[in-house]
């Protein structure tokens, strides 16, 4: 409905604001991530905190060895929210090893770098595994998460090809689907076709 004097492109306008959120992704690994590791309580206060920064949800998967961070914004706000992370787990900011952490900006780019970890983190089937128990935390914490739509439909069509010998982040009951299936399978393969994707 357009409001009286509103032209008519104001509609086109309101639809296409969602588009301008761009997703982004900060990964710590290595001997950095127990510092910065968040328990279940610290990632809820963590998450409000980044909406606030970034008026968008956002994906945490916090394990001891790893932990990720995706959400959307319309420009990086990766400082910032390192510095709140550092906040919510005591740890000195300017502390992170370079070669332990990883920053990535737009969708494709953000999946790739992730998926990449994930094969190399599957090999050892110990770390994988309290990896996929925070991720299925992460998700059943915030089911309509989007961010976490987007990983899990990837994720689904990945585990399909047959370079990637891995299980999947975690399996939907029958009741659960992820919307954008074919964007999804569009992304998935896009990502393989890097040729970067095996274990």
């Amino acid at each position: 409905m357009i409001r009286k004097g509103a032209s008519e492109e104001a509609p086109f306008l309101l639809y296409s604001i969602p588009h301008l959120f761009m997703m982004h992704l900060i990964t710590i690994l290595g001997t950095t991530a127990r510092n910065f590791y968040l328990e279940s309580a610290r990632i809820a206060d963590l998450q409000s905190v980044i909406r606030g920064v970034t008026s968008e949800r956002s994906l945490i998967i916090s394990t001891q060895f790893r932990t990720d961070v995706f959400y959307k914004a319309k420009s990086e706000n990766h400082l910032t929210i390192l510095k709140l992370w550092a906040m919510y787990t005591t740890t000195d900011h300017p502390g992170i090893a370079e070669e332990d952490l990883t920053i990535s900006s737009g969708e494709e780019k953000c999946l790739n770098q992730y998926f990449q970890g994930l094969n190399k983190l599957s090999v050892n089937l110990d770390e994988y595994g309290q990896y996929k128990t925070a991720f299925a935390n992460a998700y059943n914490a915030d089911p309509r998460n989007p961010l976490a739509a987007k990983v899990v439909g990837c994720d689904t069509h990945l585990v399909q090809h047959p370079s990637i010998f891995r299980e999947p982040l975690m399996v939907l009951s029958g009741n659960e689907s992820v919307k954008e299936e074919y964007d999804n399978f569009g992304m998935a393969m896009k990502i393989v076709n890097d040729k970067t994707h095996s274990n």
